[in-house]
């Protein structure tokens, strides 16, 4: 389960689907990617520089080298506002179709095509552009790193492709132009006759319908720019969650205070308005013989109970100690704190902690490189492993077993749902010849929390120091393992505890998945607040359910039914 996320504070609970829609194309380029065609393209030409060439079915790339005085360059515009502006582009691949009848182009001839983004905010009409009017006050561009190569020799009736995630990281919700213009032309050939040119496919070009220009895009949730929160539940559920600025929130509550996962809402005033709420707080507490004081603001430790509380909060600021020391290492460069006494005192070093009373529980804390950071759209929800639990001797202390995982295996483990595996995995060896995860600094940090009963994986994640137009603190949060003990406990509550048991619409039958007056027995965010952070008390606990639902009770794990409840 997560929670928080990008633009939308987002809360997950098993399972949860990619938000774009793979094409077939896609598989070979961009993984579940979105396939999009050109709404203009057209082709600009110096020798013909008053030209309109938007209906041409060609798009011609050439320049001087061997076709003097001609150069030509092709301009295709794609919208990208289907995508939410909150997400980033980890993927985007061009390609196009390279045409059979390019003029004069022999076998010799090999071209090399930049590829280039115009600045945003540029207009152009593919009915009125000329090489004269785009000249006249011509864009700045940003150029891939990238470059796009046509061999004549085997590419014409073929499609060419060149990865530009470079240039359009940042380009969801917005409509971008790439320009394309050629870096050489190199004739292998001891003759060429003719002017040398690329012609690609255009959108306009009838008998080519299939081949026409395509533009393959990935996008996923920009981790650390969220708001407003969205709850994505066990069921794959979505609803809207607000919150109040500095207000607490039971999250998930199961009975007999097995677990209490609260979490707090803070409010960015230089975020836009709707997109200024985040989670900057939040408290785990287990407790098996229900011996919490009831106190909220007092959670103690009784001495014939095996109860653990974890807090996690920030600070706007880092805290003198780190702020006044160059060499400290801090984690998230001292806004990111700990508590394991229940907010008495803090830690804020990365490190491998243990804690409880039997010392059976484990906080691992480092700093994260951006690529090793979780995609919060991809994970998976495993059975506790109960040869992995931690082993204790009398004394209550605490033996350290061949199956404890160390830091950096536990972040290894998490590789195939990171934003970059593969330039996650150059940081995680280097951390490893060099001994020195807990001594990297950063401004985003992983916390792995590990107890007998239950594990939880959580992402801090701050705004870009350069980027201070939404300056805002997030922390994404999954439950990553849970014993058969409390995941068969059957009365979960709380904003993603109701989440558990899949709502169905009593006349139409068919599962309810958006709409919050239906789902959550809590018609008011105020519904589900606390007293504070260790806070157990809520409206919504002793609320009843919808009479116009029927509730369907699974194991999480399984497909297996365990029992069912009409709502009366």
């Amino acid at each position: 389960m997560m929670i928080a996320l990008k633009k939308k504070t987002t809360f997950i609970a098993l399972l949860a689907s990619s938000f774009l829609i793979a094409t077939s194309l896609a598989s070979s380029t961009c993984p579940d990617g979105n396939t999009l065609t050109p709404t203009q393209d057209t082709h600009i030409s110096s020798s013909q520089g008053f030209t309109v060439f938007g209906s041409s079915d060609m798009m011609s790339v050439s320049d001087q080298t061997l076709c003097t005085p001609r150069e030509s360059a092709a301009l295709l515009q794609f919208d990208l506002t289907g995508i939410t502006s909150s997400s980033s582009i980890s993927c985007a691949t061009l390609r196009l179709w390279v045409s059979n009848n390019m003029v004069s182009v022999s076998n010799g001839v090999q071209a090399t095509i930049g590829v280039y983004r115009l600045q945003d905010g540029y207009t152009w009409s593919e009915s009125s552009l000329t090489y004269n009017s785009y000249n006249s006050a011509p864009p700045t561009k940003v150029k891939s790193s990238t470059q796009l190569y046509v061999n004549g020799s085997t590419d014409r009736g073929q499609w060419v492709t060149v990865s530009i995630d470079d240039i359009l990281a940042n380009a969801a919700g917005t409509i971008v132009t790439l320009f394309l213009e050629t870096d050489s032309f190199v004739n292998t050939a001891s003759t060429v006759g003719g002017c040398n040119n690329v012609a690609f496919a255009s959108k306009d070009r009838a008998n080519f319908s299939p081949n026409h220009p395509e533009l393959i895009v990935t996008s996923q949730q920009d981790p650390g720019t969220n708001g407003d929160p969205i709850i994505l539940g066990f069921r794959n559920q979505v609803f809207q969650f607000d919150g109040q600025d500095g207000a607490w929130y039971a999250n998930l509550a199961i009975p007999q205070q097995q677990l209490q996962w609260n979490m707090q809402f803070q409010e960015y005033p230089s975020c836009p308005p709707d997109e200024n709420m985040f989670v900057s707080g939040l408290t785990f507490s287990l407790n098996n013989n229900n011996n919490k004081s009831d106190d909220d603001n007092d959670l103690k430790e009784n001495e014939n109970t095996s109860s653990t509380s974890i807090m996690i909060i920030t600070t706007p600021e880092a805290i003198e100690e780190c702020r006044s020391d160059p060499d400290a290492v801090c984690l998230g460069e001292g806004t990111l704190h700990l508590s394991f006494d229940g907010g008495k005192t803090f830690v804020s070093n990365p490190g491998d902690y243990h804690f409880g009373k039997a010392g059976n529980s484990r906080v691992v804390a480092h700093n994260t490189y951006a690529a090793c950071s979780r995609k919060w759209h991809d994970y998976e929800v495993s059975r506790q492993d109960k040869e992995g639990k931690i082993k204790n001797r009398l004394g209550g202390r605490r033996t350290t077993v061949h199956d404890e995982k160390k830091p950096l295996q536990l972040l290894s483990d998490q590789q195939a749902s990171m934003i970059d595996p593969k330039e996650c995995q150059e940081w995680m060896d280097d951390r490893l010849s060099k001994n020195d995860v807990f001594q990297q600094k950063g401004h985003w940090s992983t916390l792995y929390i590990e107890t007998e009963q239950v594990s939880f994986h959580v992402e801090y994640r701050r705004s870009d120091w350069f980027q201070p137009a939404c300056d805002f603190q997030s922390l994404d949060a999954w439950m990553t393992k849970v014993s058969d003990e409390m995941e068969s406990t059957s009365e979960w509550s709380g904003i993603l505890g109701e989440t558990k048991y899949k709502i169905y619409d009593a006349t139409s039958g068919e599962q309810i998945m958006a709409d919050r007056s239906l789902l959550l027995r809590g018609k008011d965010d105020a519904d589900y607040e606390v007293s504070g952070p260790f806070g157990t008390e809520f409206q919504a606990a002793s609320n009843t359910p919808s009479s116009t639902t029927t509730r369907v009770v699974k194991s999480l794990f399984s497909s297996k039914t365990t029992s069912t409840a009409a709502f009366e």
